[in-house]
């Protein structure tokens, strides 16, 4: 039951309750491709960790398994790497600088890509950076940086929704995605 801390420049910081003390993954110990850690999540497999440089696959005793980049993942196109969430048996949605991907940890393939204006994809900006991914039942919510929300149905129907604030501005960039138990969605 450790805890598992991305740090912005440190790398990955695991706190081990039972024998109170740190373990230290980052580009020196060879665990990282960079220590600027934005998105971890923990699969079958191990600990997906996704950095400014790529993900790395970390067993939960701290082993490095494999990494991933744009050189031995080449349908992934960008190496920064923002956002996790779990997609079913084996699959994780990654959220890119560029767009918004279905990765197979058991094939090492990307399924599915979802790309930005400037690729023929469905995000409206020139740059679709993804900062938060979550998915209510058959629908999968997408915040962006700088081009608000987008909804994906899972039947390959995308749709940007508005969301005007009181003041009559928006805000185009979504952070963080969550639902209560009612399942209404927070932003």
């Amino acid at each position: 039951n450790n805890l598992w801390i991305g740090t912005e420049s440190g790398g990955v910081n695991i706190w081990s309750p039972s024998k109170n003390k740190f373990q230290y993954l980052n580009v020196k110990s060879g665990h990282l491709d960079s220590n600027n850690v934005r998105a971890i999540i923990k699969t079958k497999k191990g600990m997906l960790i996704g950095t400014l440089n790529g993900m790395s696959l970390i067993s939960e005793q701290g082993r490095l398994i494999k990494k991933w980049n744009t050189i031995n993942l080449p349908q992934l196109t960008n190496n920064i790497i923002l956002s996790f969430y779990p997609a079913g048996l084996n699959k994780i949605w990654v959220g890119t600088y560029n767009g918004l991907f279905l990765f197979n940890l058991k094939t090492e393939k990307i399924l599915a890509s979802f790309l930005d204006k400037q690729h023929q994809g469905p995000f409206q900006n020139k740059r679709a950076i993804i900062l938060s991914i979550k998915q209510l039942k058959s629908k999968l919510y997408v915040g962006t940086l700088s081009d608000g929300l987008y909804q994906f149905d899972l039947k390959n129907t995308w749709e940007k929704i508005d969301i005007p604030l009181k003041n009559g501005q928006r805000d185009p960039t979504i952070y963080s995605i969550l639902n209560d138990d009612k399942d209404n969605i927070w932003l």
